[in-house]
């Protein structure tokens, strides 16, 4: 891997990295109303110092999709796994989306009528899922029930009593209802197929149920009202607003606790039931810092894990032309110092040989080099009469050539 590659990448990760940063960040300045800005999901719940929260419905559609719906207009819809059953705990690990913009037709329907007293719950039956949107019977203001499948509305309910909460459920065609006074009283509903059963006022009763404490004060039981004087040893008092009942159990938000317990108490009469008291909502707040933290972390390791792959994988390049440099090193120079040897001495040999010649007075034809020798040298047999006849023939030469010759001619 070349050195640009390297740098191309480590700025292509650091791009990813800031790009995700803002986004993350922008995405939470535009959802989040602006007090809450930079506080955790799970604080922007809680509003007028523990008067109220800031939930308008929460419960679970046909879907399996477990929903909520913020007083300042926010929609959360969320997998099933975010409510964890086991620890009694919910995440908030989707982004909201604007209520006009998640339910744009039921945001028309309830802004006309969010300044006044509201019952809001999520309900479902055979046809499809509902916002259910109850008013104070005093009040003129309509009630609604809002199509989420179809985008349509119909006529809702109407309510009596005060201080009253419903509670959405994980069955088809229910809810309970709490009244929250000296005690809390329970009861529930239930349709056959459609809410369009039900009568447009809600049934004003003396509740068929009260939650109590044992005897430790530890656990709760849920006693019927005609058995409330003698098997109620104290009433609960819990200070709730608001509440939901999926996976068989009870979820009910205070303002700093969340008190759950078994749905099967309900229907166990003065059967006693463990309660938990879970300190407020728990939200995965840190979630973006913490997401941001995780990719950072993530691509340092890659960055760092190509760095010293480079190092290591040059490294051993080197140390690979090193080792090949000492095994073949002595070989070539022993090699290059023959070639040398050799030449110098077929230099020196034609030298000698031509120092000869001349030392004899006569011209002598050019010596026989390494090649030529090692031809004649390789034939065994040589003819006698090639032999007198080259030296007939360098005597004449000779004799030709000398002046006492052509003198006595």
């Amino acid at each position: 891997m070349s050195k640009w590659t390297l740098n191309i990448g480590i700025c292509l990760m650091w791009m990813i990295v800031i790009e995700t940063w803002i986004v993350m960040t922008q995405r939470r300045d535009q959802y989040l109303p602006k007090p809450h800005a930079t506080d955790t999901i799970c604080q922007s719940f809680q509003q007028n110092s523990g008067s109220n929260l800031n939930i308008l419905a929460i419960g679970t559609t046909s879907d399996g999709y477990l929903r909520l719906i913020t007083k300042n207009n926010l929609s959360y819809v969320m997998p099933a796994y975010a409510l964890d059953t086991i620890n009694k705990k919910l995440y908030l690990m989707t982004w909201p989306q604007p209520l006009d913009i998640q339910y744009s037709q039921f945001f028309q329907f309830y802004k006309a009528i969010n300044k006044f007293n509201l019952l809001v719950w999520f309900m479902f039956d055979q046809e499809s899922d509902w916002i259910c949107v109850a008013t104070n019977y005093s009040q003129t203001q309509d009630a609604f029930n809002y199509d989420i499948k179809h985008k349509s509305a119909i006529t809702g309910w109407y309510y009596l009593e005060a201080n009253l909460i419903v509670l959405s459920t994980s069955a088809k065609c229910k809810f309970y209802t709490i009244q929250v006074s000296t005690s809390l009283r329970i009861d529930s509903w239930q349709c056959e197929k459609s809410i369009k059963e039900f009568p447009k006022i809600l049934p004003k009763t003396g509740y068929d149920s009260v939650i109590c404490f044992d005897e430790s004060g530890n656990n709760i039981t849920i006693v019927r009202v005609k058995d409330e004087p003698a098997y109620c040893i104290k009433p609960v008092q819990w200070p709730i607003f608001k509440g939901f009942v999926d996976s068989g159990n009870f979820y009910l938000f205070g303002h700093s606790y969340v008190y759950v317990f078994d749905e099967a108490a309900y229907y166990d009469d003065r059967k006693i039931y463990p309660f938990q008291q879970i300190s407020n909502i728990d939200s995965n707040s840190n979630m973006n810092s913490n997401m941001i933290i995780m990719l950072i972390w993530i691509f340092m390791v890659i960055i760092w894990s190509i760095f010293f792959t480079c190092r290591r994988r040059r490294a051993r390049q080197q140390l690979s032309i090193h080792e090949k440099t000492i095994r073949s090193g002595p070989m070539n120079s022993k090699y290059i110092f023959s070639k040398l040897l050799t030449k110098r001495s077929r230099k020196s040999k034609a030298s000698r040989m031509n120092s000869i010649s001349l030392q004899n007075g006569a011209a002598q034809p050019t010596v026989m080099v390494d090649n030529q020798a090692a031809s004649s040298a390789g034939s065994i047999c040589v003819d006698s009469n090639m032999i007198s006849n080259t030296s007939a023939s360098r005597s004449k030469r000779s004799s030709k050539r000398s002046p006492s010759s052509r003198r006595a001619h």
